[in-house]
């Protein structure tokens, strides 16, 4: 709805320029029609003006909005007043997406808060690192189990734990195997 009232009000734009042009070489033609030419020239340079803000309105309007998508910035608000049905619509429209993923946001945020929860509360060590060896994920378990609050690195494991260590190493991605390791306990 919103698309098809933006395009007749730029078709009835163009129509009202065509006219006006019209109307400017016809009396260019005709003999002492000097004024009708002038004033014709001047409703259709100012027809081309409103249209080339209409337009740039419009387009800052939708590259505002995906600004906010890429960054995902949904804090932002229309509180421009337009006077046009059409830009009415299309604000409603931004409002309306921006909304929907900020709600999204707010929910992938509360499902990331539980899964933390419930890392941390697990009685198995997790631990989960790139190929670098960083470790990106240490939960309390494995904390209780190494001995350590956090680590950086599985090179720190390489001392203490070798075989693991290097069982940690050589696993593939989405392999599963078991390493049993000694400890005092």
């Amino acid at each position: 709805m919103v698309f098809r009232s933006h395009r007749i009000r730029i078709l009835v734009r163009i129509i009202l320029i065509a006219l006006f042009m019209a109307m400017m070489f016809f009396a260019m033609n005709q003999e002492k029609w000097y004024m009708a030419t002038a004033v014709s020239a001047f409703i259709m340079i100012l027809l081309l003006v409103d249209l080339y803000r209409f337009i740039d309105r419009s387009n800052r309007e939708f590259i505002h909005l995906l600004q906010s998508l890429k960054y995902q910035d949904f804090t932002q608000s229309y509180k421009r007043k337009y006077t046009e049905r059409s830009f009415r619509e299309l604000e409603s429209s931004f409002k309306d997406i921006l909304a929907h993923y900020r709600d999204a946001k707010i929910d992938q945020a509360a499902q990331y808060q539980y899964l933390q929860m419930v890392i941390e509360h697990i009685q198995v060590a997790l631990v989960c690192f790139n190929d670098s060896g960083d470790v990106i994920l240490f939960n309390r378990a494995a904390s209780g189990l190494f001995k350590r609050s956090s680590i950086d690195n599985l090179a720190l494991l390489k001392t203490n734990y070798p075989e693991l260590y290097q069982g940690m190493i050589n696993l593939e991605a989405g392999q599963r195997e078991l390493i049993r390791i000694h400890t005092d306990e």
